[in-house]
C-alpha cells in the first residue's frame, strides 16, 4: 500500500482499517455495534462474556472496546476470564472458547461473539451441553450472515450496511480517479450498524 500512496495512485481502505496509512477510509462503526449488542444483553442478564477476534485486527479491538465500555457504563465489572480470544471467524473457532467459558466456576449468562460464524460454533457447544438458548445462556453475533435467521433459535446479531459500504467506497475512489487525487483532503466515513434481535437473546 505504501508503494501505491508514494506513486499517488488512488486508494480507498474499507471495512477493516490499515492503521498508519493516510488515505480515504470507509468503515462501519464496530464500536457502536458491539455497544448496542451488549447493552441489549445487559437489560436481561449481568454476566456477559465476549469471544473476541484476534487482537491484531482493528475490527476485533473496536468490538472488544464496545463490549467493555457498555459494561462500564452500566456499572458492571469487566471480568478477564469472560474475554476469550478466538483464532478465526468460522464456527469451529467458536468451539474452544465456548468450552472454556462453560468450564468456569461461574459461567456467563450470555455470550457476545466477534461474528456470526463464531456465534454458530458457540450455539453448537451450548446445545451439546444441554443448555437452552436463550433461557439459560443468550448469544449474539455480529455481521448478520444470510444464514443466521435460519438457525434454531435464530441468531440475534448486528447488521452492517455492507452494500452502502461498498457503494460509498467506490464513489470516493472514482472521484479520486477523476480528480488530481489531492491527499491533503482525506475522507474518513463511518456508517452505522443496527442490532437485529432474534431468538437467541431473551
Amino acid at each position: 500500500m505504501k508503494i501505491l500512496t508514494e506513486n499517488n495512485i488512488p486508494l480507498v481502505i474499507f471495512d477493516r482499517d490499515c492503521e498508519g496509512i493516510e488515505v480515504d477510509k470507509v468503515f462501519v462503526d464496530e464500536y457502536k455495534g458491539a455497544f448496542q449488542a451488549v447493552e441489549h444483553l445487559i437489560k436481561q442478564v449481568a454476566e456477559i462474556a465476549h469471544i473476541a477476534g484476534p487482537s491484531t485486527l482493528s475490527t476485533a479491538r473496536h468490538r472488544l472496546n464496545g463490549y467493555k465500555e457498555a459494561l462500564k457504563l452500566h456499572g458492571l465489572p469487566v471480568i478477564k476470564e469472560y474475554i476469550v480470544e478466538s483464532r478465526g471467524f468460522t464456527p469451529k473457532h467458536g468451539i474452544r472458547p465456548t468450552k472454556q467459558l462453560l468450564a468456569l466456576p461461574n459461567p456467563p449468562d450470555a455470550i457476545f461473539t466477534i461474528n456470526d460464524g463464531v456465534a454458530i460454533g458457540a450455539m453448537f457447544v451450548l446445545k451439546e451441553a444441554g443448555i437452552i438458548i436463550p433461557d439459560q445462556i443468550s448469544v449474539i453475533g455480529f455481521d448478520d450472515d444470510p444464514h443466521s435467521s435460519y438457525f434454531k433459535p435464530s441468531l440475534s446479531t448486528v447488521w452492517q450496511p455492507t452494500y452502502e459500504l461498498g457503494m460509498l467506497s467506490a464513489r470516493i475512489l472514482m472521484k479520486r480517479v477523476n480528480t488530481n487525487n489531492d491527499l491533503s483532503k482525506i475522507r474518513v466515513e463511518k456508517l452505522f450498524p443496527e442490532l437485529i434481535i432474534r431468538g437467541s437473546s431473551r
